[in-house]
């Protein structure tokens, strides 16, 4: 989670992050003379407040939001890192970016770059996946971070990412490499049942699959053949977009339908072999047969096969 704040009130909030073992991102000033003043105050009064031993290994720092639509100045941007670094030299920095291709020009400026482009209801749900792919030709997919849109504002977002549209975003961003996600939402998410339902589904889903998601994807993406007739995404590839990831003797295939329409794929294991998967979500159990596996999914649906 992104925390802000400063001061008792900022302490308080760490050490129940601590207490619920969450993970936490400090929100800091963007001047640096206001970021040398937070440091400064951040490392006096971490001791006083009973964080106790190792607390500055839960640290990271949240330096810059989308710094390439603002404009700011590189050096300013380096100059950030550069404090962060100096205070914490163990704790990672990230920064928020739409337009992947700036990350070029901030590689010195942040260890992660967090990708959130928010195409719901509009734009393809491939434009965030596509941005991850931009993203790692330049600084490589383990300083890649994804961004899930949960969440409705006026007119530019006019309704709430239904549950499945919020998935497809976070399991496409893993298929595409993502080492991390966070989701942007408001208050009002929590404040229904409807928006609570739709996110902690989520959340379960991706807790399903954890134990798989410190392993990197597989060099390889698997083979996807579509067989329906709605076969492709805005970009003319296969509609199916699918990643392997390896544990032991098992592989896990994530195979995620980035469209708006029931479609059916042969999805292709690397081993050519015969034998069966089980699908996470639903316990279903699939035939392998000369290492193809099919399986229809509904609009933006997720299926996780783990085969061994």
């Amino acid at each position: 989670m992104i925390v802000g704040g400063s001061g008792e009130a900022l302490m308080k909030t760490l050490r129940e992050c601590r207490r619920l073992g969450l993970r936490y991102v400090l929100s800091v000033p963007h001047d640096p003379g206001r970021l040398k003043v937070y440091l400064d105050d951040l490392r006096r009064r971490a001791p006083s407040a009973g964080l106790g031993q190792g607390w500055e290994g839960d640290l990271a720092f949240y330096v810059n939001d989308e710094p390439e639509l603002r404009s700011v100045p590189v050096n300013l941007a380096e100059d950030l890192q550069t404090l962060v670094k100096g205070a914490f030299p163990g704790a990672a920095t990230c920064m928020a970016v739409v337009r992947p291709a700036r990350c070029r020009d901030y590689l010195r400026a942040s260890d992660f770059f967090m990708m959130d482009q928010y195409p719901f209801p509009i734009l393809p749900m491939t434009w965030l996946a596509d941005s991850l792919d931009k993203a790692a030709s330049i600084a490589g997919r383990d300083r890649l971070l994804s961004v899930i849109q949960a969440f409705h504002e006026g007119e530019v977002w006019p309704e709430l990412p239904g549950w499945r549209q919020i998935d497809c975003l976070a399991m496409l961003s893993i298929v595409h490499g993502s080492r991390g996600i966070f989701f942007y939402t408001y208050s009002d998410i929590g404040k229904t049942e409807k928006g609570r339902r739709r996110l902690g589904r989520v959340i379960g889903r991706l807790n399903a699959l954890y134990p798989w998601l410190l392993e990197r994807n597989l060099p390889s993406a698997p083979g996807v053949e579509m067989l329906s007739e709605d076969r492709v995404d805005p970009k003319g590839r296969p509609a199916v977009h699918a990643a392997l990831k390896r544990r032991g003797k098992e592989t896990l295939m994530i195979a995620v339908n980035t469209i708006g329409a029931t479609v059916r794929a042969a999805l292709v294991f690397p081993d050519r072999r015969n034998g069966t998967a089980r699908e996470v979500f639903s316990g279903v159990v699939y035939p392998i047969v000369d290492g193809r596996l099919v399986a229809d999914f509904l609009a933006y649906e997720t299926l996780a096969f783990i085969n061994n």
